[in-house]
């Protein structure tokens, strides 16, 4: 870069521009997301408890939301471990209602539709797919009641109802959800009941 501009003209680059967009583009990866990236369990689950307590703080959500905190908890829906899963969905139920009592819909409205569809999924394919591998209706109950807690949640957020009802198989998902033991059918009649408040034609 120095050996070129001696021969250029004084106007290599502009600083404003190419500053602003550095800073802007890169940001740092916050410490807690090496937790959740972590193959140690007792980890991931430091790292989930971590961001509970955080998402009570407004300031603290908002950054969490930023970073796209919310997805890489997303992505611990799936993990093997059925605590881990759990607790993940509890660590998102708790950005949501801090979202809510913080004024705005911080979660939403910074995450955006498409992500939040990508949420929505998880849930519904991480149930779907451990009903159908352990082959017994009572295993993963409480997981799932944690699960469909934060769907609930979630329904409510920018166009997620709507979106959820163009796909026939989340619906057949949650209808199939009423045949599940413990507290599981409870917890599915509240989504469909949102989605139905949410969709007054559907």
């Amino acid at each position: 870069m120095g050996k070129c501009g001696k021969q250029k003209k004084r106007y290599r680059y502009q600083p404003a521009d190419r500053g602003e967009h550095v800073q802007k583009d890169k940001k740092p990866e916050p410490p807690v997301v090496k937790k959740l990236k972590s193959e140690k369990p007792d980890v991931r689950r430091e790292g989930i408890c971590d961001i509970a307590n955080m998402a009570t703080d407004k300031e603290q959500l908002e950054q969490l939301v930023e970073h796209g905190i919310p997805l890489h908890v997303g992505r611990l829906l799936t993990d093997p471990d059925e605590k881990i899963a759990a607790a993940a969905a509890g660590a998102l139920r708790n950005m949501l209602i801090g979202s809510d009592t913080s004024g705005g819909d911080v979660f939403g409205h910074l995450l955006g539709p498409a992500n939040v569809m990508v949420l929505v999924d998880s849930v519904c394919n991480t149930l779907e797919s451990r009903w159908n591998e352990s082959g017994s209706t009572n295993k993963f109950a409480d997981m799932a009641s944690e699960m469909l807690q934060f769907l609930a949640l979630l329904l409510s957020k920018e166009q997620a109802a709507t979106n959820f009802i163009e796909d026939p198989k989340r619906v057949e998902f949650l209808l199939s959800c009423l045949a599940r033991p413990a507290n599981v059918p409870f917890y599915a009649a509240h989504c469909l009941l949102i989605l139905s408040e949410e969709n007054p034609e559907w």
